[in-house]
């Protein structure tokens, strides 16, 4: 069995087998679900939105960065006008 202290201000320590068994690294959140007296944790994994590429189909191609950039600023201007 495995323990860590709570600290004065509510943090624990995850004890390194856990963290390394369960793949959590910094910056990875975890959830907290609790159930009657009983505490189940769960990691959500960060993720970079590079990693994300290509993880959702399209109808049409990428036009590019500059035409991106073109459309933004047409749908930032009408916003711009009501300030």
């Amino acid at each position: 069995m495995l323990a860590s202290t709570v600290t004065s201000k509510g943090q624990v320590t995850i004890p390194a087998e856990v963290r390394h068994r369960l793949g959590i690294d910094a910056g990875d959140r975890l959830v907290f679900e609790i159930e009657g007296e009983e505490i189940r944790i769960r990691v959500v994994s960060s993720r970079n939105l590079e990693e994300l590429f290509g993880a959702v189909r399209t109808s049409k191609a990428f036009p590019g960065v500059a035409a991106v950039r073109v459309e933004t600023g047409r749908n930032l201007r009408p916003s711009r006008r009501r300030t």
